[in-house]
Protein backbone atom coordinates (compact mmCIF):
# COMPACT_ATOMS: atom_id res chain seq x y z
CA UNK A 1 0.00 0.00 0.00
CA UNK A 2 1.13 3.54 -0.65
CA UNK A 3 -0.35 5.78 2.03
CA UNK A 4 -1.85 9.02 0.77
CA UNK A 5 -3.11 10.80 3.89
CA UNK A 6 -2.77 11.20 7.66
CA UNK A 7 -5.37 8.49 8.56
CA UNK A 8 -4.58 5.52 6.29
CA UNK A 9 -6.76 2.43 6.15
CA UNK A 10 -7.80 -0.52 4.05
CA UNK A 11 -11.29 -1.97 4.39
CA UNK A 12 -13.53 -4.80 3.27
CA UNK A 13 -17.30 -4.42 3.48
CA UNK A 14 -20.16 -6.80 2.68
CA UNK A 15 -18.74 -9.65 4.75
CA UNK A 16 -21.06 -12.34 6.06
CA UNK A 17 -19.30 -13.61 9.18
CA UNK A 18 -21.57 -15.56 11.50
CA UNK A 19 -21.63 -14.57 15.18
CA UNK A 20 -18.50 -15.86 16.92
CA UNK A 21 -17.19 -17.45 13.70
CA UNK A 22 -13.76 -16.02 14.53
CA UNK A 23 -12.34 -15.05 17.91
CA UNK A 24 -9.08 -13.57 16.68
CA UNK A 25 -7.64 -11.94 13.59
CA UNK A 26 -4.04 -12.58 12.63
CA UNK A 27 -2.04 -10.54 10.16
CA UNK A 28 1.47 -10.23 8.83
CA UNK A 29 2.62 -6.72 8.04
CA UNK A 30 5.75 -4.67 7.41
CA UNK A 31 5.73 -1.04 8.55
CA UNK A 32 8.32 1.70 8.12
CA UNK A 33 8.96 4.21 10.89
CA UNK A 34 5.59 5.49 12.12
CA UNK A 35 3.40 5.52 15.24
CA UNK A 36 3.68 2.20 17.14
CA UNK A 37 -0.09 1.65 17.32
CA UNK A 38 -2.50 0.27 14.72
CA UNK A 39 -6.29 -0.06 14.85
CA UNK A 40 -8.69 -2.80 13.73
CA UNK A 41 -12.27 -1.60 13.16
CA UNK A 42 -15.34 -3.67 12.32
CA UNK A 43 -19.03 -3.26 11.56
CA UNK A 44 -21.89 -5.48 12.66
CA UNK A 45 -25.28 -6.18 11.09
CA UNK A 46 -27.03 -3.84 13.55
CA UNK A 47 -24.48 -1.01 13.12
CA UNK A 48 -23.06 -0.84 9.60
CA UNK A 49 -20.74 2.14 10.13
CA UNK A 50 -17.15 2.04 11.33
CA UNK A 51 -17.06 3.87 14.67
CA UNK A 52 -14.99 4.43 17.79
CA UNK A 53 -17.04 1.91 19.78
CA UNK A 54 -16.12 -0.90 17.37
CA UNK A 55 -12.34 -1.02 17.16
CA UNK A 56 -9.35 -2.58 18.87
CA UNK A 57 -6.01 -0.78 19.10
CA UNK A 58 -2.89 -2.94 19.02
CA UNK A 59 0.85 -2.38 19.23
CA UNK A 60 2.95 -2.66 16.08
CA UNK A 61 6.69 -2.70 15.45
CA UNK A 62 7.50 -0.02 12.83
CA UNK A 63 11.03 -1.14 11.95
CA UNK A 64 10.71 -2.08 8.26
CA UNK A 65 10.65 -5.83 8.95
CA UNK A 66 7.87 -8.42 8.78
CA UNK A 67 5.94 -9.05 11.99
CA UNK A 68 2.86 -11.09 12.83
CA UNK A 69 0.10 -9.62 14.97
CA UNK A 70 -2.86 -11.20 16.72
CA UNK A 71 -5.99 -9.18 17.52
CA UNK A 72 -8.37 -10.74 20.10
CA UNK A 73 -11.60 -9.60 18.42
CA UNK A 74 -13.70 -12.19 20.27
CA UNK A 75 -13.14 -10.30 23.52
CA UNK A 76 -14.78 -7.10 22.22
CA UNK A 77 -18.43 -6.84 23.39
CA UNK A 78 -19.61 -5.48 20.03
CA UNK A 79 -17.96 -8.40 18.15
CA UNK A 80 -18.98 -11.18 20.50
CA UNK A 81 -22.36 -12.63 19.53
CA UNK A 82 -22.82 -10.35 16.49
CA UNK A 83 -22.72 -10.96 12.74
CA UNK A 84 -19.73 -9.04 11.38
CA UNK A 85 -20.29 -7.23 8.08
CA UNK A 86 -17.09 -5.23 7.54
CA UNK A 87 -13.49 -4.89 8.67
CA UNK A 88 -11.02 -2.05 8.43
CA UNK A 89 -7.32 -1.99 9.25
CA UNK A 90 -5.57 1.28 10.06
CA UNK A 91 -1.93 0.11 9.84
CA UNK A 92 -0.81 3.07 11.92
CA UNK A 93 -2.80 5.41 14.12
CA UNK A 94 -0.94 8.63 13.28
CA UNK A 95 2.18 10.34 12.04
CA UNK A 96 2.24 9.11 8.46
CA UNK A 97 4.01 10.94 5.68
CA UNK A 98 2.12 10.68 2.36
CA UNK A 99 3.95 8.26 0.05
CA UNK A 100 4.92 5.93 2.91
CA UNK A 101 4.82 2.26 1.90
CA UNK A 102 3.16 -0.43 4.05
CA UNK A 103 3.14 -4.11 3.12
CA UNK A 104 0.45 -6.56 4.22
CA UNK A 105 1.15 -10.22 3.46
CA UNK A 106 -2.09 -11.69 4.82
CA UNK A 107 -5.05 -11.18 7.14
CA UNK A 108 -6.89 -14.28 8.43
CA UNK A 109 -9.63 -15.02 10.90
CA UNK A 110 -9.28 -17.87 13.38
Amino acid sequence: LTLTGPDPYVSRRWLRLAPDQYTKIRLRMKLPECAPTAQFFFTIAEEMGFADDKYIPFAVVPDGHWHEYEIPVGEHPKWKGHAVRGIRLDPTAAGVVPGTKVEIDWIVGE
